[in-house]
């Protein structure tokens, strides 16, 4: 059974990889969730439910489906639970879920408490698959598993499981002393305080602050007749305050903005932060993931913003600014142009004078019509300064 356990979990692995800001239980919920269809008398992808329902002791949302799988067909997950609730100490993990649940009625259940909950059931197949994924959650420290959450914001938590390596192990290990190093500190409340039983299987959940973002930090579990569970945390990266998308100009060639810039003269798009803004390829870079493949080509063009900027319940732009090509979209070019005008042509007295000294003018057909003479230059523009235009890329 549990070579069978181990294989469903590695495939899981292999067809569903983890993101980096997934959650780590995602991966083996789906194996968990039809174990306990299989076994127990829930409909599919209603495990969650009874589970809460189970902690909390109600009866009203049960799922009374039966499954159509081997196993012990008709055994009701919440009574199995339940039985577990009513022969544990008040200060055992399940009795401390229950009351967590059972005080607050919109709380939903964590993946966490759900699966733990699940390892103290007594079907093999559902409390072994359980364990299983707790075991590949996070980075190994003897005995225990730990996970850091949100290691790049000012506050992050760390949380821990104790997991069990031979069947001498005891149920639960009682924590001595929790320690912080360099630019953290324990945030309160203290979960993992001196005398804290940490269960088998559960999750501990500790919230830190950093005190100084540029500096790291080593934060230090001491359990009873444990080794020391030292977990670093690297400092807070300088996050960069220019989004991608983002054009600058600037009076500098490509060559010397790229390198007081930190970037490279010679383009990649896959690893410059910025392009020049010269209709070039970007494919491989952020940029080019939200949609726009090439850098705007603003080479002699000035920019002029679009009549509308966002969806919301803003005024239309005034029809003394607007541009009046509407539909236009980012990165469209538009044509010189002059607006629509008219001349008033003056015309002086010539000719013959009659006899009363007013002038005698013809209209002949074979005179071509009058034009004025060419003026300006090669076209209509403002006064201006030349510069470079470049875009945020990564």
């Amino acid at each position: 059974m549990k070579g069978f356990i181990a294989t469903a979990l590695v495939l899981i692995c292999i067809q569903h990889a983890p993101r980096a800001s997934a959650d780590p239980y995602e991966i083996c919920l789906p194996a968990v969730e039809r174990a306990v269809t299989t076994h127990y008398r829930v409909q599919s992808n209603s495990g969650r439910s009874a589970v809460r329902d189970a902690l909390t002791q109600t009866r009203s949302q049960t799922d009374s489906g039966t499954s159509s799988g081997g196993g012990q067909i008709g055994v009701d997950l919440v009574d199995i639970i339940g039985v577990n609730l009513g022969g544990s100490s008040s200060s055992s993990k399940t009795s401390q879920l229950s009351e967590k649940y059972t005080r607050d009625s919109s709380l939903a259940l964590t993946n966490e408490d759900y699966l733990y909950t699940l390892t103290t059931v007594e079907n093999p197949a559902v409390a072994d698959l359980a364990k299983e994924c707790i075991r590949s959650v996070g980075l190994g420290q003897g005995a225990f598993r730990y996970t850091i959450n949100d290691v790049q914001s000012d506050d992050f938590s760390i949380t821990y499981h104790y997991v069990p390596q031979a069947s001498s192990d005891p149920g639960f290990l009682t924590v001595t002393n929790l320690t912080v190093n360099g630019g953290a500190a324990i945030d309160q409340p203290s979960i993992l305080g001196a005398g804290t039983k940490i269960h088998a299987y559960a999750g501990y959940t500790q919230r830190f602050r950093r005190t100084k973002e540029d500096e790291s930090a080593l934060v230090q579990l001491d359990v009873q007749g444990r080794p020391t569970v030292p977990v670093s945390i690297a400092a807070k990266k300088k996050s960069d305050p220019l989004p991608v998308g983002m054009v600058i100009a600037s009076p500098l060639p490509w060559g010397q903005f790229a390198q007081l810039a930190t970037d490279s003269s010679s383009f990649d798009a896959r690893k410059n932060k910025w392009a020049p803004c010269d209709g070039r390829s970007v494919a491989g870079s952020a940029l080019a993931t939200g949609g726009i493949g090439q850098a705007p080509d603003l080479r002699g063009v000035f920019i002029r913003g679009l009549n509308d900027f966002a969806a919301g319940s803003v005024a239309p732009v005034a029809s003394t600014q607007a541009d009046p090509d509407f539909g236009r979209r980012a990165m469209d070019f538009q044509a010189d142009a002059i607006g629509e005008h008219d001349h008033d042509m003056g015309y002086g007295q010539h000719g013959l004078h009659d006899g009363k000294g007013l002038a005698n003018l013809e209209l002949r057909n074979d005179r071509p019509s009058v034009r004025t003479r060419k003026a300006g230059g090669p076209e209509t523009r403002p006064k201006n300064v030349a510069l470079y235009y470049y875009i945020k890329i990564n």
